[in-house]
C-alpha cells in the first residue's frame, strides 16, 4: 500500500474509534429486527426505477445477499462495540462489488436506505446510536472510493504472500481437475515432513488467490466452491497416506465457530497439530457453543482452536469463548483463534478473549508448542 493510502487508511481507522458505544438494548433490538430491516432496504433500493443502473447486470438476488450480509455484520459490530473492522473492510467491499458491476453511487443510496429502515422500524426504540456508523460511512464515501480505486491497496487477505510453489496446484484448481490437483500434491509431498510446507506454501496461497479472483469478478462462486472442494479431497488423500504419528502431547479440539461453514483452514491446523504429536479432535464447521462446551466438559483439553472466515461471525466467536471460560472452571484450555476474519485486524483476538492468534496453520503449531514447552496448560486428564 502506498504511503498516501496508508495514511488515509489510518485516518479512517482513528476517526471511526470516536463513534459512541452502542447500548446492549439497541444492539439486541437491531439483531432481532435484522430480517425486517433487510426487507425494508430491499424494497427501498431495488424498488427504485434506477435500481438496474446501480447494480449493473447483476440479478436482484446479489444485492439482496449483500443487504443480508450487511445486517449480520452491523449486528456483530454493534455487539462488539468496536467499529475499526468496518473502516478496515469498506475499501475491499467497495472494490469487490464495483468489480461485479455495482456503481459506487449504489453505496450512498443503500446506506441512506439503512438509516431510514432503522429509524422507521417500530421494534427499535432507540435508533440514534445505531445510526452513527451510517453517518460516518456516508461522510467518508469519497475517501473509501479513492482507496478502492488505488492499485496499491492489496487484496484480502492483506498479509498473504504469494509463493510460486502454489502455481501447479492453483492451475489445477482453476481447471477443476482432481487428477492434476492430486499430482501437484504428490509431487510436493514426498514425506510427512513436507506437509507443513505444502499447506502453507501451496494450499493456503492457492486458495487465497482463488478468493482474489472471485473478489475481482474473474471467476464465479461455483468455481470458488469447486476449488475448496478439491482441496478437501487432496487433504483427505494426504491424510490417509501420512497420518499415523506418535502422540506425545496433549489434547487439542479444533473447530470452526458457530455459523461458520468454512473449515479448510481449521482442518489444516488440526492436521499439522496431529502431525506434531498432539491428540486432535476436529469438529468441523458450525459447531454450536453449547455442544462445544459439553464436548470439552466430557473430554477436557489442553488447547481449543477456533476459526472464523466471515467477519459477521466474530460476535458468535466471542460468545463461544465466554461460554467456554465460564463452563470449564479450573481446567480451562488455552484458546487460539484464526481465520480470514482476523486478517484485517489481528488484534481482535484479544478483544474476543482469546489467548492467542495464528495467521496460518504452521504458526498455530508453533504457538501451541510455545505454550506446551512453557507448561502454560492447565493439567487435564488425557
Amino acid at each position: 500500500m502506498s504511503e498516501d493510502a496508508a495514511r488515509t487508511f489510518q485516518r479512517l481507522i482513528d476517526d471511526i474509534t470516536r463513534l459512541p458505544d452502542v447500548p446492549p438494548d439497541s444492539a439486541n433490538s437491531h439483531l432481532r429486527s435484522s430480517e425486517a430491516l433487510v426487507r425494508r432496504v430491499n424494497r427501498a433500493v431495488l424498488g427504485r426505477p434506477a435500481a438496474a443502473g446501480l447494480i449493473g447486470s447483476n440479478p436482484p438476488r446479489v444485492a439482496e445477499d449483500n443487504h443480508a450480509n450487511h445486517a449480520m455484520l452491523m449486528s456483530c459490530l454493534y455487539r462488539l462495540n468496536d467499529f475499526r473492522l468496518l473502516a478496515r473492510l469498506l475499501p475491499w467491499v467497495y472494490r469487490s462489488y464495483h468489480a461485479r458491476g455495482f456503481r459506487y453511487e449504489y453505496f450512498p443510496v443503500v446506506l441512506r436506505a439503512w438509516k431510514q429502515a432503522i429509524t422507521e422500524e417500530p421494534d427499535i426504540s432507540d435508533s440514534k446510536p445505531l445510526l452513527a456508523p451510517y453517518d460516518w460511512m456516508l461522510s467518508h464515501h469519497e475517501e473509501v472510493v479513492a482507496m478502492a480505486e488505488d492499485p496499491s491497496l492489496p487484496s484480502l487477505p492483506a498479509n498473504s504472500v504469494w509463493s510460486e510453489e502454489a502455481e501447479p496446484l492453483l492451475a489445477a484448481l482453476l481447471e477443476g481437475r482432481r487428477d492434476q490437483c492430486l499430482s501437484a500434491a504428490r509431487a510436493f509431498v514426498e514425506s510427512p515432513r513436507d506437509l507443513p510446507e505444502f499447506y502453507t506454501k501451496a494450499v493456503q496461497p492457492a486458495l487465497y488467490r482463488v478468493g482474489t479472483l472471485w473478489e475481482s469478478g474473474r471467476i464465479s462462486v461455483a468455481q470458488e466452491h469447486l476449488a475448496t472442494s478439491l482441496v478437501s479431497r487432496v487433504m483427505a488423500d494426504l491424510y490417509t497416506r501420512y497420518f499415523d504419528p506418535e502422540k506425545s502431547k496433549g489434547l487439542a479440539i479444533i473447530s470452526a465457530c458457530q455459523g461458520e461453514l468454512h473449515q479448510t483452514g481449521a482442518r489444516m491446523v488440526a492436521d499439522l497439530l496431529e502431525l506434531d504429536g498432539w491428540m486432535v479432535r476436529f469438529l468441523g464447521a458450525d459447531t454450536p457453543p453449547e455442544d462445544l462446551a459439553k464436548e470439552i466438559g466430557e473430554r477436557p483439553c489442553h488447547l481449543l482452536g477456533l476459526s472464523a472466515a466471515i467477519a459477521f461471525h466474530l460476535d458468535k466467536l466471542k460468545d463461544t469463548i465466554s461460554l467456554i471460560r465460564q463452563s470449564t472452571g479450573e481446567q480451562q484450555p488455552k484458546i487460539m483463534v484464526g481465520g480470514l476474519a482476523f486478517d484485517p485486524m489481528p488484534e481482535l483476538a484479544e478483544v474476543l478473549g482469546a489467548d492467542g492468534y495464528a495467521p496460518h496453520a504452521r504458526a498455530a503449531v508453533e504457538l501451541a508448542d510455545q505454550w506446551w514447552m512453557r507448561n502454560e496448560y492447565k493439567p487435564v486428564p488425557c
